[in-house]
């Protein structure tokens, strides 16, 4: 199931040119500190995620996006009160690299990513 944002199911979006539908593909929370491929707490269409170093993971997609001009978005932080700045990229139709980097790269507890097509 994925979420459509097109102005049905009694959701009204602006009368404009520039609002265009956008679908989820793909979501996942996942603890940053595990090592090697990392079973997502809960997800959709996400299979699992590999660490690749520390900060560094990449997102594998259950079914792949239609292509790879997709946005990805990233939050996540070691506890309650410390958060890293997170960057997230489309790497393939299949996958998306997600890295937290400040000054150095940092494991985070908490890690949440949404894919957006």
């Amino acid at each position: 199931m994925s979420i459509v944002l097109d102005g049905t199911n009694g959701v009204t979006l602006p009368a404009t040119t520039n609002v265009q539908n956008a679908v989820i593909c793909a979501w996942c929370n996942f603890d940053g500190t595990l090592s090697g491929t990392i079973a997502p707490r809960a997800s959709y269409n996400v299979t699992s995620i590999t660490k690749t170093g520390t900060g560094q993971y990449t997102v594998n997609f259950t079914n792949a996006i239609t292509d790879s001009n997709y946005a990805v978005m990233a939050c996540g932080g070691v506890n309650s009160s410390t958060a890293y700045p997170t960057l997230a990229l489309p790497n393939n139709s299949s996958s998306a690299y997600v890295r937290c980097y400040s000054g150095a790269y940092y494991d985070q507890n908490y890690m949440s990513v949404m894919v957006v097509r």
